[in-house]
């Protein structure tokens, strides 16, 4: 099979038919200066999944004998196949009005087709000829891939402590007040300041030199991590002592919204559709480098609370367990934008209840979806919000 692929500014739109119909051949046709530079991105990804088809790429505005080109490949080939899922208007007329003037003998060889915002195979010359492959996905890392960047930190979520048992002990101290839960990590952390290791330990004397509020809220937490099964204290008259049972159990508490961020990755990861589930890649904590370019200055970064990938629709999350400004929209919807492609889903979840009508009517009109007071859902409320995000965009 040969794929002729009008050329989209919008990577995932160029590459989902190859990886429905994993043709032998494709020839991408468009007008972009940058086609050779992305299509090196799709090569890669295509080689690490064991697929190497010929890929082959034409700037209409520098092949004047663009349509001698194309019927080469057709003659070529007894199937093929035009993909208009993408491309801009110019791009898709011309190799339309092309694929129409063919003789009957080239012009029976060609199936003319997209796949829709579903990723539907959509018949597009109405001749009952159209072609619908496997179901396509991609990976988070590839998704910033196709768009020119890398994933560059490792994800603290494969640590086998990493467990919806182990985040609801903590998830059940945060559904009673958030506010409180904040405030614990605060003091917790001003006091584990100084410690680079999972054992802390604090002089008596020392621990007393904070205030009273200090020393209540650090009391409280770490009960409740020693009722978690977090920590093993060690405590003497002269010196507070205790370890975090895994570098896991540490990091769920090194900042406010990690349980928060948890507790989102591992309902999503259990979430199934029929037994299968529902999404094909969760990742949290995804740190993106926009310039492909690791450890190397300058460099522009950004950090994806939750990253989920549906097929190969992704969900950009921003989790917030405290207060939330405009700035994170604006922050969320700029790394999305660029990211995610057309089709993206921004989600902002917050585990109490947004106040501001204002706050509420911006995120709607930037097209990210608000869920507050998460700390009140239950498992079925968990897995209502994820069909309910993505009502749309499911096959």
């Amino acid at each position: 099979m040969t794929l002729i692929e009008c050329f989209d500014s919008s990577p995932i739109e160029n590459v989902v038919a190859a990886l429905r119909l994993q043709p032998q051949k494709i020839v991408f046709v468009g007008s972009e200066d940058n086609m050779g530079a992305e299509i090196q991105n799709y090569k890669r990804i295509f080689k690490r999944r064991n697929y190497s088809p010929a890929i082959y790429f034409y700037n209409l505005e520098e092949n004047e004998r663009i349509t001698d080109i194309l019927h080469k490949y057709i003659e070529a080939d007894d199937k093929c196949v035009l993909d208009l899922t993408g491309g801009d208007e110019e791009t898709i007329f011309s190799i339309a009005t092309f694929i129409a003037e063919l003789d009957d003998s080239l012009r029976k060889k060609v199936s003319v087709q997209r796949f829709d915002f579903n990723y539907y195979a959509v018949d597009c010359d109405d001749d009952d000829k159209f072609f619908i492959g496997s179901r396509a996905n991609i990976t988070v890392s590839e998704l910033i891939e196709l768009h020119g960047g890398t994933v560059t930190q490792s994800d603290i979520s494969s640590d086998e402590s990493c467990t919806l048992e182990n985040i609801n002990k903590l998830w059940f101290e945060i559904k009673k007040s958030p506010l409180e839960w904040n405030n614990m990590i605060t003091v917790l952390t001003k006091i584990e300041k100084n410690f680079d290791s999972d054992t802390i330990q604090i002089p008596t004397v020392d621990f007393y030199e904070y205030t009273q509020r200090d020393r209540r809220l650090f009391n409280k937490i770490l009960k409740i991590l020693e009722d978690s099964n977090f920590v093993t204290i060690h405590s003497t008259n002269t010196l507070i002592k205790y370890s975090y049972k895994s570098p896991f159990f540490h990091y769920c508490i090194k900042k406010q919204g990690n349980v928060l961020e948890l507790k989102f990755l591992l309902e999503a990861r259990n979430h199934k559709n029929n037994s299968t589930p529902f999404f094909n890649d969760c990742q949290m904590s995804v740190t993106i480098n926009w310039d492909n370019i690791i450890d190397s200055a300058p460099i522009t970064q950004n950090e994806i609370d939750v990253m989920l990938m549906k097929d190969v629709t992704p969900v950009f999350v921003s989790c917030k367990n405290g207060g939330v400004d405009d700035k994170e929209l604006y922050k969320l919807c700029d790394v999305a934008r660029r990211f995610g492609g057309e089709h993206v889903v921004m989600l902002l979840v917050t585990s109490g209840e947004v106040q501001s009508p204002a706050f509420v009517e911006r995120a709607k009109d930037m097209g990210i979806l608000l869920y507050h007071n998460v700390s009140k859902f239950n498992t079925q409320e968990w897995a209502n919000m994820f069909n309910e995000i993505l009502k749309d965009k499911t096959v």
